[in-house]
């Protein structure tokens, strides 16, 4: 079976995007690969995430900060979905129409509305919003859980 590519994006692709590709290379239990990149890369990874990854076990050999140009070539991995909390990357994905995870804080801006699982903008988009302020335990967990039944599922049309 194909792994499902999964791209995280960030603004700086410097720490939290970096993190999110580490972890689900390393717990996706080889049913996804995991990339990540940013519309303005840092150029490097954040020393702090290096560190938070290594104390967590999981490998930072071959991280680095890279930009989204990087998977624009002919021979670039095929992404089936992208995941972001930078909205400027989500407009991007959405407007190509890519299967695209949102992780919203709980006062979003008013383009993602109030409440709902999906933006009328760009109906690929699936909403994952923070119900309190600095709580994204539960926003983190719920993306998890749909990861895993894409996986059991073993088909990339299911989302959203």
């Amino acid at each position: 079976m194909t792994p499902y590519r999964v791209l995280f994006l960030c603004n700086a692709n410097a720490c939290r995007s970096i993190m999110a590709e580490a972890a689900l290379n390393a717990l996706g239990g080889g049913q996804f690969q995991a990339y990540s990149a940013g519309s303005q890369p840092r150029g490097e990874v954040h020393p702090v995430t290096l560190d938070v990854l290594s104390n967590a076990g999981f490998t930072v050999d071959g991280l680095h900060s890279k930009s989204w140009h990087t998977f624009e070539s002919d021979d670039a991995p095929h992404m089936d979905l992208v995941i972001s909390v930078c909205t400027a990357t989500v407009h991007l994905a959405g407007a190509l129409g890519k299967p695209t995870a949102v992780l919203l804080s709980h006062d979003p801006d008013w383009r993602w509305q109030r409440s709902g699982e999906r933006s009328p903008w760009y109906p690929t988009a699936r909403l994952y919003r923070q119900q309190d302020p600095d709580q994204w335990a539960p926003v983190v967990q719920r993306l998890r859980n749909d990861l895993e039944d894409l996986a059991a599922a073993g088909a990339v049309g299911d989302w959203p």
